[in-house]
């Protein structure tokens, strides 16, 4: 979700007449600790990496960590402290469960994923998400909000991963250029 949502936001930000050369030159300090907390969640949600139930629940915890320190560092970049939100958010589900995202039955079901990934989560079959209604803990902060469009992949979402992308987008913008400050209109005298 992350890499996607930023690949879509510097395409819109590259129509907006946006500068890759203003985003390759941009100063983002920790961009190795995004790197790095992508990775770990990659290796974990991809199955790559089979660590025993609490290292993976350190692991995926620390990641979300990792990336609010990243957008802390970078606090002076317009939408960071939104991402950084977002990330907080997501660590606190994430860590109130074990190391685990709560995930919403009824968002599974509205998507059509519980029939795989729910019996799934509700059988305990994943290191990196639990059935919300198994496990109690800040379960609306959870992946409980859904998207479902004619194309593509449906998704489900947590408050903080659409804080996340919400600030992501502002950052982008800025980094590439794009001016989203608001002008006030000229009013033109009767006369």
């Amino acid at each position: 979700m992350f890499l996607s949502a930023t690949i879509l936001w510097i395409l819109v930000a590259k129509l907006c007449g946006g500068s890759f050369r203003k985003l390759a030159a941009a100063e983002i300090r920790g961009v190795w600790i995004i790197f790095a907390a992508l990775l770990v969640r990659f290796l974990l949600y991809s199955g790559r990496l089979k660590p025993d139930a609490v290292t993976a629940g350190v692991l995926h915890t620390s990641a979300f960590v990792l990336l609010l320190f990243a957008f802390a560092a970078n606090w002076d970049i317009h939408g960071m402290p939104i991402a950084a939100s977002g990330s907080l958010l997501n660590a606190t589900a994430v860590a109130a469960n074990g190391g685990r995202m709560p995930v919403g039955r009824m968002a599974l079901e509205v998507v059509g994923l519980w029939e795989t990934t729910g019996k799934a989560l509700a059988a305990g079959q994943s290191m990196t998400h639990v059935l919300a209604e198994n496990s109690g803990n800040l379960a609306f902060l959870g992946d409980c909000l859904w998207l479902k469009l004619p194309w593509g992949m449906p998704s489900i979402y947590s408050i903080g991963d659409v804080l996340l992308m919400i600030g992501m987008f502002f950052a982008i913008m800025e980094l590439m250029g794009v001016s989203l400050r608001l002008r006030p209109v000229e009013r033109r005298r009767a006369g």
